[in-house]
């Protein structure tokens, strides 16, 4: 029965239904409508003589003859939806025309790839266009007219279309087998959708149930548990779901339900949601532009998992654009309803290798996303434990993104180290490596934080990234350790102009490095090797949006100040503006950079940064190559940040550990919240928190611990680390000592039977990554 390609009879009565009652829709059909009726008006069609060419091409010219493909292709669809929706005859003749145009030229098209190589010696190429992933986005459209129009054309043009058209294009797109790829989606769609039209079995099963290669085998393979495009970028990400959607939705109306069969599809979907900022912005690292699940080519995708999967939240993003889009008008609900906000809250995806710290209160929206990938095939970069921030509504410090890969900037710039904000070692770029490892992640309500470590980056290196973020402030920690010297470069850039008093940048030839992208920074200054300590610098977006670091410089460092490319958010072209990118570099052969990152409007929240004296176990003052200890003033509250290299005990003022990191909140004199990071112990004027059980240096290096107080004789204390923890807590609770185990929404799971207790103190283990709540009653 035809139409049922797509679309069925009855799902097009609904859309003449919303077109008749929605503004939205008739806008939608309104669109659809005006490129229908311009091919329409057309007193001559003709397709094309030749084949196109590839879109990343240095020369656009023969692209644009695949666009020109395309844009046949899709005329002849819309040609078909309006005949459909109106039953006006009109539609139907240039339809026609270009299907039985394509039946007369298609088999005359040489076969060609994008590397130019034709006939025989052609991989993965095409007849319409230079590659079997644009041949299948091509056809897709060209079938779905030949159903929308089946019952309009004669017994011998239909046997044209299919002999000279979507048979032998489902036979040169089944020449390519690449298995685990977002090309092979394409593949499959292309060969399923025309193999659905057809009825053809053979093909249906080669799109869905072929063992290597087939969509079935893609949801298994190439979909992380949380929903991740396993190749980690979110522009292929939608890449897929472009191509899965036609597939989809072909079975569907063949009666093979893949929405219900195949849960990893909808999780596709659920993770763009789960990893997007506050506006909707997916963080970009890897290959392909910046995707926006607003955008009015991303966000349509919702439309469809919407009617298919009905989850609410993906109304969120539908009410976010203005629903105009075909595929809006086909398949959106009428009506979307109001739904509460997308859940804000620190989140760890473990199978995805990224984690995503955010601050659970204020007006800031901060983000930082600590990437953590590794590599996966050509369009991963060589950015691990490199970051992304995000407050105040925009992206402050962004990857640099990339550009059409026939550019040369693409190979030399973007997919270099320097392009992202990380530690680049030598002034080379990363190796190709899996992936770091997580030592802790947490979100808590006072504070969020993630640390990762990687000895393959560069080889001999060993690289350790902490992330502490607040409501108002981020630190980043970048340590390097090496049995041999290295030059060490500590790359951030961010929006907007920088100025700093505390340095004096001067034009200067002594670039910061030749090759390995440096060699694309432009503008370059450079300062006087800094004496040492603390200095401040700041980025001004607008006149209401700053970032304010504070840098812990060691004597010697050497600052520069450049200005770098970035990828224009539309187009794959290089933006025609830059981004002050800010290097820190020390040649050494183990070492620690200390950044204390501050988004503000008007005034910033943290209104004093002073350091502490910090002694060690015996009293001694540590110096600040040794040791430091950082005092912050914000609101009414005091914090301390304590860091050193070392297991030894330290102490600044009351508060003594042996942990490397150390973060605690102080309000009103008492501690309302303590992180404490690689060590075993920690202890106050009349409490003390410590971990037993942890017999030699790599158990204390995987350890991370944030304990969290409230007013009412309650503290939360959670397992950062991914290794059970047996803890004792001592002072900080008045009487007997209940605990519970909470599940992920916070609320009590069970209860937890202590293995000592006393009035005031308890011991239990703790399991990884878990949270628990003791209560003194």
């Amino acid at each position: 029965m035809h139409p049922n390609l797509f679309l069925s009879q009855a799902e097009i009565a609904e859309i003449r239904r919303k077109m008749e009652q929605y503004p939205w829709a008739q806008e939608a059909y309104r669109l659809l409508k005006a490129n229908a009726d311009a091919w329409a008006a057309r007193t001559e069609i003709a397709v094309p003589e030749t084949g196109g060419g590839f879109y990343h091409a240095a020369d656009a010219t023969a692209y644009r003859i695949t666009e020109a493909h395309y844009r046949h292709a899709d005329a002849a669809r819309d040609l078909g939806l309006m005949f459909q929706l109106t039953g006006d005859g009109r539609y139907v003749r240039n339809a026609r025309a270009i299907l039985l145009d394509y039946a007369d030229k298609y088999l005359t098209y040489e076969i060609h790839d994008k590397e130019g190589r034709t006939g025989d010696r052609a991989e993965a190429g095409g007849r319409a266009t230079p590659q079997g992933i644009n041949e299948a986005t091509w056809v897709i459209s060209l079938a779905w007219a030949y159903d929308l129009l089946y019952n309009e054309l004669a017994p011998a043009e239909r046997a044209a279309i299919e002999t000279r058209v979507l048979r032998p294009a489902a036979e040169i797109i089944m020449d390519n087998n690449e298995g685990r790829h977002n090309h092979q989606t394409w593949y499959n769609a292309g060969v399923g959708v025309i193999g659905f039209a057809l009825d053809d079995p053979a093909l249906i099963w080669y799109a869905l149930d072929k063992p290597d290669s087939g969509l079935r085998f893609q949801m298994q393979a190439s979909i992380t548990p949380e929903g991740m495009w396993y190749e980690g970028s979110m522009h292929y990400q939608f890449y897929v779901l472009k191509a899965l959607f036609p597939l989809l939705e072909a079975a569907y109306h063949a009666g093979i339900d893949l929405y219900q069969q195949e849960p990893a599809y909808k999780r596709l979907f659920d993770f763009m949601l789960d990893y997007a900022d506050a506006d909707l912005r997916l963080p970009t690292f890897n290959d392909g532009r910046v995707a926006v699940l607003s955008d009015p080519d991303r966000a349509p995708f919702y439309e469809v998992a919407y009617r298919r999967l009905g989850d609410p939240r993906y109304a969120t993003v539908l009410r976010s654009y203005p629903r105009t889009d075909l595929l809006a008008l086909l398949y959106g609900v009428a009506e979307v309803p109001q739904v509460a906000p997308l859940p804000w809250r620190s989140r760890y995806f473990q199978g995805a290798n990224l984690a995503v710290l955010r601050s659970d209160a204020g007006q800031k929206n901060l983000q930082a996303v600590l990437n953590t990938l590794g590599y996966q095939g050509g369009h991963s970069h060589p950015d691990q434990l490199g970051l992304v921030f995000h407050g105040l509504g925009t992206v402050l410090a962004p990857d640099a993104g990339s550009i059409k890969y026939r550019m040369p900037a693409h190979v030399a710039y973007f997919k270099q180290s320097i392009a992202h904000n990380l530690l680049v070692v030598d002034g080379q770029s990363q190796a190709r490596t899996p992936p770091p490892a997580v030592q802790a992640f947490a979100g808590g309500h006072h504070l969020q934080l993630v640390r990762a470590t990687t000895t393959d980056a560069y080889p001999g290196v060993n690289l350790v990234r902490t992330l502490l973020l607040t409501d108002d402030y981020l630190v980043d920690i970048f340590q390097a350790e090496s049995a041999a010297e290295h030059t060490y470069d500590w790359v951030y850039r961010n929006r907007g102009e920088f100025t700093t008093d505390a340095l004096d940048f001067q034009p200067t030839g002594d670039a910061p490095g030749t090759g390995h992208g440096y060699e694309y920074l432009q503008h370059i200054r450079a300062a006087e090797p800094w004496s040492g300590g603390i200095w401040h610098g700041t980025w001004q977006l607008d006149p209401n949006c700053h970032v304010r670091a504070t840098l812990l410089g060691a004597a010697g460092d050497r600052y520069f100040l450049a200005d770098s490319l970035i990828a224009a958010d539309q187009d794959d072209e290089i933006a025609d503006y830059t981004l002050p990118v800010l290097i820190a570099r020390r040649r050494t052969r183990a070492t620690r950079f200390v950044a204390l990152l501050e988004p503000y409007q008007s005034q910033p929240q943290v209104h004093g940064i002073q350091p502490l004296a910090l002694y060690d176990g015996d009293d001694r003052p540590l110096a600040l190559e040794d040791g430091v200890a950082l005092e912050l003033q914000r609101g009414k509250a005091r914090e301390l940040l304590i860091l050193d290299d070392t297991d030894r005990v330290k102490r600044a003022e009351a508060l003594a550990s042996d942990a490397r990191q150390i973060w605690a909140r102080f309000e009103g004199g008492q501690l309302r919240a303590l992180f404490l990071g690689m060590g075993s112990e920690a202890s106050g004027a009349n409490w003390r928190l410590r971990l037993e059980s942890l017999a030699a240096v790599p158990d204390i290096q995987d350890v991370a611990l944030l304990l969290e107080l409230t007013q009412d004789n309650r503290a939360q204390l959670q397992n950062c680390s991914f290794r059970p923890l047996d803890v004792e807590l001592e002072g900080l609770l008045s009487g007997s000592l209940e605990i519970w185990q909470l599940d992920q929404e916070g609320q009590r799971h069970q209860a937890v039977q202590p293995s000592q207790t006393a009035a005031g103190f308890a011991r239990f283990v703790m399991a990884p990554q878990t949270v628990y709540e003791v209560v003194g009653t």
